[in-house]
């Protein structure tokens, strides 16, 4: 016999629902040229997200993040060097929508959309957040310095569930476009930092 109560919506279910509400969003004009709304994707209970900067133009085509054929190499790349599979992340940008030219989304823009971000990590209720690039990084962070001088570090942000973990880190279009063997080291040095953080039994 079905209980008379509604139990609470799940994360699956939850996300499902602020996607729907996403796609409505005309809160920036980003909204007027877009073809499809990037939410994000994978795991609605992953302990680790990666959050990037705002759809490309593959992205822009097929409505998933990190899904162009370079850069998506890179990023799956990057997630296969701490032993994982997309299945097991959730990924995402802070910007849903392409801005014009496949250009970095203004401070505007990403404010705009801010609010969502913030859902989707309360709902997914991830302990590691792998910043990618300036955007997401000053965004999630409040900070004004440049990736470059952040990366590494590990920023813990307190959320209704828990201390969540910051790392920022480069952007795999960085590392596609001007990066050095030394930043792909840096690179790797952050994500092994990140394994490290998702441990269980490290107390944070």
């Amino acid at each position: 016999m079905k209980s008379i109560w509604r139990s609470q919506p799940d994360s699956l279910e939850q996300l499902n629902i602020l996607s729907d509400s996403v796609e409505q969003c005309t809160m920036c004009e980003l909204c007027d040229a877009r073809r499809r709304v990037v939410v994000g994707e994978g795991d609605p209970d992953a302990r680790l997200m990666f959050v990037g900067e705002s759809p490309g133009v593959e992205e822009n085509i097929s409505g998933r993040p990190f899904s162009g054929h370079r850069a998506g190499e890179i990023f799956d790349r990057m997630i296969a060097s701490m032993g994982l599979q997309r299945e097991s992340i959730y990924v995402t940008n802070v910007v849903k929508c392409m801005p014009p030219g496949g250009r970095s989304p203004t401070i505007e823009e990403a404010g705009a959309c801010h609010g969502w971000l913030e859902q989707q990590i309360r709902i997914v209720k991830p302990r590691v957040v792998i910043t990618l690039g300036n955007v997401p990084t000053q965004m999630l962070l409040q900070v004004e310095v440049g990736i470059s001088r952040i990366r590494g570090q590990v920023w813990p942000l307190e959320y209704p569930h828990g201390i969540v973990c910051v790392v920022p880190t480069f952007h795999p279009g960085f590392l596609l476009r001007h990066a050095t063997d030394r930043d792909f080291a840096l690179v790797d040095h952050d994500l092994k930092r990140s394994a490290e953080l998702l441990n269980p039994q490290l107390v944070l």
